[in-house]
């Protein structure tokens, strides 16, 4: 029962751990400050941030699309009464930088300190409470070896 009750707090400290390590996982953005619009008709570009148009992936919205073709057909940032009428056509290339914010090791990372202070902090609990335990306290080799003798 003890050996049950301690696997059981292990596995919840491993879950919590794995949790919250997923925090952590490697994503793409799109940096907007340094991306920018090409237009076909006359070559010039446009970076996006400065001109309100915003993207969260390698495409552009539907709003942020019409904002686009306008900046290239007219060259206005933002038609706020929608008086210019919005080009049939994709004239523009959206050129996109996209960065990866943090990596496999950062997850790693979380992961073992996670369950090091989690651990420190269950088997400092297991001796404040005088818990009769054979388990708490001993080290993690002697409690798997104990676990495959049985």
């Amino acid at each position: 029962m003890r050996t049950f009750f301690y696997i059981s707090i292990y596995s919840l400290l491993i879950t919590l751990s794995f949790s919250i390590s997923l925090f952590f996982m490697p994503f793409k953005y799109v940096d907007n400050d340094h991306s920018y619009i090409s237009c076909f008709s006359d070559g010039r570009r446009y970076e996006t941030s400065p001109n309100y148009i915003f993207a969260l992936d390698d495409k552009l919205d539907s709003f942020n699309d019409i904002k686009a073709r306008k900046l290239c057909e007219y060259k206005i940032i933002s038609d706020y009464n929608n008086s210019y009428s919005t080009p049939a056509s994709v004239n523009y290339e959206f050129l996109p930088v996209v960065f990866q914010d943090s990596s496999w090791l950062n997850v790693i990372f979380v992961f073992l300190l996670t369950f090091v202070i989690g651990s420190a902090l269950l088997e400092s609990m297991g001796k404040l409470l005088k818990l009769k335990s054979s388990f708490f306290g001993q080290s993690l080799f002697n409690i798997i070896t104990e676990l495959f003798k049985s």
